[in-house]
């Protein structure tokens, strides 16, 4: 009898896990074309493309599959799609909602100690973005809404009457724009950078306009950051009225007086840096096997809220209460997210350095021996005269491989000491 419940028990366990899984991730789409293959090893047999868009199916396959190789690599993932069900590379795939009741769950395929800060640390994080839009693009407009915000409240900061209300906003556009960017970052965590694949946005054309595009966003980001810090440090916001010829000149040196040193009105930089500090434990995590905890991350990102510190002092020095108060939160909320876009924009350009010297010295040694070839063949059919190893002397034509067709009917290899 305890069998027979134990075996019960089983059967329903198996049927409640599987509901629990089924009613997660039921379908996914591609970054790009997907090859639905055969097989896992061997020589796979392409069963059918899917085209950039369609959707492929989870099925009994995939819930078994996920469920056995937890915790292990999973490279490709059993699905379907138009009823042929093959295997599809796991990293040009993201799961998507059939209904709004549906949860999206964050797919897991690296094996538990290969998997990288936010793969171990953010997952509740990257599951909750996954589930609150359609996509990853969707941050991405809104990155974008936010910045073309940005950018016409600083345009209204110029203006005498609205340059405290222009530079509030300025704070509050960029600070969304960095929340936005910091869920884009979670939630496309394995293929953040899909607009440099050219296989992904229709070759290294798109590639190059594209990285221009995010670049030239991410200057927009850096520079209207940076000009509000500078603003707040040096004090531009507390000039609430013209004053007349006399007093200027007292203020201006008034304010040479306390003027704040280059550090502090250059607190804009700092989440710059702090993306290229990020740029460069990134690396240092990934060749040591994902071994880093998340403590140097928290460290470098925690440097945002000393800047705050500052920006709050030099504002309560001269009695700006309520900014004091919403700038310093503008400063470390948006530096969140430009920090990361540099750490992510670093990381290409690095590539983008080392591809380009590796393609400057493939080009300087396809140079020389072209020309060593070119001036080799000119010298084609040319006398020449040297002497073998063994001290005679030998005459003979230059060929247009540079060999020596010798008088004596023998063939001789160039040496230094032919001519």
């Amino acid at each position: 009898m305890s069998s027979i419940k134990t075996y019960l028990l089983i059967i329903l366990g198996i049927f409640l896990c599987t509901n629990s899984i089924s009613a997660q991730n039921k379908a996914y789409k591609g970054i790009k074309d997907i090859d639905l293959v055969d097989e896992l090893t061997g020589r796979r047999k392409t069963l059918v493309t899917v085209e950039k868009g369609d959707t492929l199916y989870a099925n009994e396959a995939t819930y078994q599959y996920l469920q056995e190789n937890e915790g292990n690599t999973m490279h490709y993932l059993p699905l379907e799609y138009k009823g042929i069900t093959g295997y599809a590379d796991s990293h040009l795939i993201y799961p998507i909602k059939l209904s709004d009741q549906d949860t999206l769950k964050f797919l897991q395929t690296k094996r538990i100690e290969d998997r990288t800060v936010q793969e171990r640390l953010l997952v509740p994080a990257i599951d909750w973005t996954m589930n609150t839009v359609t996509d990853f693009m969707t941050w991405f407009w809104f990155i974008v809404f936010s910045l073309v915000g940005a950018l016409i409240f600083f345009v209204a900061s110029f203006s005498d009457k609205l340059k405290s209300f222009g530079l509030i906003m300025v704070g509050f556009s960029l600070s969304a724009a960095s929340i936005c960017e910091f869920f884009y970052i979670l939630h496309a965590t394995r293929y953040v950078i899909w607009f440099v694949y050219p296989s992904v946005v229709g070759g290294w054309g798109h590639v190059i306009l594209n990285f221009i595009i995010f670049s030239a966003l991410c200057g927009v980001q850096a520079g209207l950051y940076y000009y509000l810090a500078y603003t707040c440090i040096t004090g531009d916001m507390r000039l609430k009225v013209k004053l007349n010829k006399g007093e200027e000149d007292f203020a201006d040196d008034e304010d040479d007086d306390e003027s704040p040193n280059s550090f502090f009105k250059n607190l804009g930089v700092l989440p710059i840096l702090i993306g290229f500090a990020l740029m460069i434990l990134m690396w240092v995590d990934y060749f040591t096997g994902s071994k880093m905890s998340g403590t140097p991350y928290i460290v470098l990102i925690s440097l945002l809220g000393v800047g705050g510190i500052i920006e709050l002092f030099y504002l309560f020095k001269y009695k700006m209460w309520t900014t004091g108060l919403l700038m310093p939160i503008f400063y470390i909320v948006g530096g969140i997210g430009l920090a990361g876009i540099v750490m992510i924009l670093g990381m290409l350009a690095v590539l983008i350095v080392i591809a380009g010297a590796v393609f400057a010295f493939l080009a300087i040694l396809a140079v020389g021996a072209l020309g060593g070839l070119i001036g080799t063949m000119a010298q084609a059919g040319k006398r020449v005269e040297g002497y073998d190893e063994f001290g005679n002397k030998v005459t003979g034509t230059m060929d247009a491989f540079g060999d020596i067709r010798g008088d004596d009917g023998k063939t001789y290899k160039q040496k230094s000491n032919w001519f």
